[in-house]
């Protein structure tokens, strides 16, 4: 497996979970966002889109993506409840607006 086209795929889901949203983002829509075939998102992220969506939560925790995580705190995603306090504010704070 290729590194750069897991992190291509990873990209293009965390870019259709900001414009689209976290829960609305599509194996499909993504593959074509990252320029691959749905079967190579399948290849990286074996365990369906829970996966990817799990993968999307931990990098916009690591990037600070506030409506990323707002979106997961609503969900009551289990990383962005661990995320810390303070990300955590700011997403529910930019989810009020």
């Amino acid at each position: 497996m290729n590194a750069k086209t897991k992190e291509t795929i990873l990209q293009a889901a965390i870019k259709m979970a900001s414009r689209d949203g976290y829960r609305h983002m599509k194996r499909n829509d993504i593959a074509i966002t990252a320029g691959v075939g749905a079967g190579t998102v399948n290849l990286y992220f074996p365990k369906g889109i829970d996966s990817l969506r799990s993968a999307v939560m931990r990098r916009a925790i690591r990037d600070g993506v506030t409506f990323i995580v707002g979106q997961g705190l609503a969900d009551r995603n289990t990383y962005a409840r661990k995320a810390p306090l303070e990300l955590k504010e700011k997403a529910v704070a930019e989810m009020m607006r």
